[in-house]
């Protein structure tokens, strides 16, 4: 979340943290003030101050409501006393009470986070254990002074509500089957899970055959979460930006975001289960391969055979299908030379896109002159995760650091970010997003235009906003 004063604009060349033009000594003092923020000490004053915030609130509303009071001050009813005492003796008993309620939030907000920080640095994980932790060691922290059983129950019960919080926190970070996209080459066959089998050929000492049970039964069964992407996600922004290709039209929404389950091969999954069910037919049921970081070209759907050999497959869409061609192929006809020149798209490039608001869209300034921006960001191949996304209003001459919402992202998943963002109000107005992964590889400007338009990773663009 971002707050005024604590989320400066940040500027500079891709990749870099401060403004273009700022002297290396400026640059340090820039990324120590980022370093100072991120650190336990000042993430557990900032989480009491908010809590003491919240609080103060609760408790001033709570008490407007309460009919508890006795309001006897030197033991006359308050009604017998002057309307001017009568406010004065009111207001006097929400105080407290606000204060009352201020004080405990701000100790839990503040003992919380400075638990779940330090937890997360000890683990160098960010998960949802941490978090149960935390919630755990305060709530026994503050039930302790009542004895054990208080300090258990409230050790149980502030485990719970973290994981509950948690939980629902990670609702949007995987996709819904109902909202995953699906990308075909044919119709979808609709095949009886219990009789398909998965057949092992090629350069191997023994060919094999496994049934649907036997890749239940038979192996270890492994879980990813991890972004499937088609290779031509935002094909329509190369089209529109740059020039006319070939492919469908995918906006910005061919990716999705799931949990995957199956027994490994080496790398890779031959997946029977999505988000902890089973495979629907749409999404290569009874088993399809899944390949974390990789193109979804690659992740072959409704499985019957792995052919084990030296050579690429000459199936037609791995020879004349998904591959960056130069920008010399120009047509089919000017394609065809570079068809067996060029390797084909295996890892998805780093990529960032604004969701909300989207192009054409009239957005309204909030009373502090920002708008909210949202959208998610997903890392090069198994270079993630992201570690940075940033956004900008005036055509990419200073950035502004937005908040990754999933921080236990792992290194193939995508990541949800927001931003509140100044700008002023106009029509024609541009918004951008560019990512920063944990390999180093930051999101450029351009991307290369080629005929099948796959790949696409300019700045994500969100373009013509009225802003009112």
């Amino acid at each position: 979340m971002n707050f005024p004063g604590m989320t400066p604009p940040i500027g500079g060349a891709p990749g870099g943290g401060a403004p273009q033009g700022m002297s290396e000594q400026e640059q340090a003092m820039v990324k120590a003030m980022q370093s100072a923020m991120e650190s336990c000490p000042v993430k557990t004053i900032i989480s009491g101050g908010m809590g003491f915030a919240l609080g103060g609130a609760f408790g001033l509303f709570m008490a407007s409501m309460s009919y508890d009071s006795s309001f006897t001050p030197q033991g006359r009813e308050i009604m017998n006393l002057p309307w001017r005492e009568q406010v004065r003796h009111g207001f006097k008993d929400m105080g407290k009470r606000s204060w009352s309620s201020a004080k405990n939030f701000g100790i839990v907000g503040a003992l919380f986070s400075g638990t779940e920080c330090c937890i997360e640095g000890l683990r160098a994980k960010n998960d949802l254990a941490n978090g149960v932790a935390a919630g755990c060691i305060t709530g026994g922290i503050l039930g302790a002074k009542a004895g054990p059983q208080a300090a258990a129950a409230g050790c149980v019960g502030f485990a719970a509500f973290s994981a509950a919080i948690d939980a629902y926190m990670r609702m949007p970070f995987i996709t819904p089957e109902d909202a995953a996209y699906d990308r075909n080459h044919g119709p979808i066959p609709h095949l009886v899970g219990d009789k398909h089998r998965v057949v092992i050929d090629g350069i191997v000492s023994r060919p094999l055959s496994f049934t649907m049970d036997d890749l239940r039964t038979k192996f270890p069964q492994h879980e990813v979460v991890c972004a499937l992407q088609c290779a031509g996600n935002r094909r329509h922004t190369m089209r529109t930006l740059l020039k006319e290709v070939q492919g469908i039209d995918w906006m910005d929404a061919a990716v999705m975001n799931c949990k995957w389950k199956g027994p490994r091969l080496r790398d890779i999954l031959n997946v029977a289960g999505m988000n902890d069910k089973p495979l629907s037919p749409k999404h290569g049921y009874p088993v399809r391969v899944v390949i974390p970081g990789i193109a979804g070209a690659r992740w072959v759907k409704w499985l019957d055979r792995i052919t084990v050999q030296q050579e690429e497959s000459s199936n037609f869409y791995e020879q004349h299908d998904y591959k960056a061609l130069p920008p010399q192929a120009v047509d089919s006809k000017s394609a065809e030379k570079y068809w067996d020149k060029v390797p084909p798209i295996t890892e998805i490039p780093i990529n960032s896109v604004i969701a909300i608001p989207d192009d054409n869209e009239t957005v309204k300034l909030s009373p502090s002159g920002t708008i909210e921006v949202k959208g998610y960001a997903v890392p090069r191949g198994d270079q993630g995760p992201i570690t940075r996304v940033e956004v900008s209003t005036d055509e990419g001459k200073s950035w502004f650091a937005a908040e990754i919402q999933n921080k236990r992202a792992n290194k193939w998943s995508w990541v949800l970010w927001e931003a509140s963002v100044p700008m002023e109000k106009g029509s024609g107005k541009k918004i951008l997003s560019r990512a920063t992964d944990a390999g180093g590889n930051t999101q450029q400007e351009h991307s290369q235009w080629n005929l099948r338009g796959v790949g696409y990773n300019g700045y994500g663009l969100s373009k013509d906003l009225t802003v009112v």
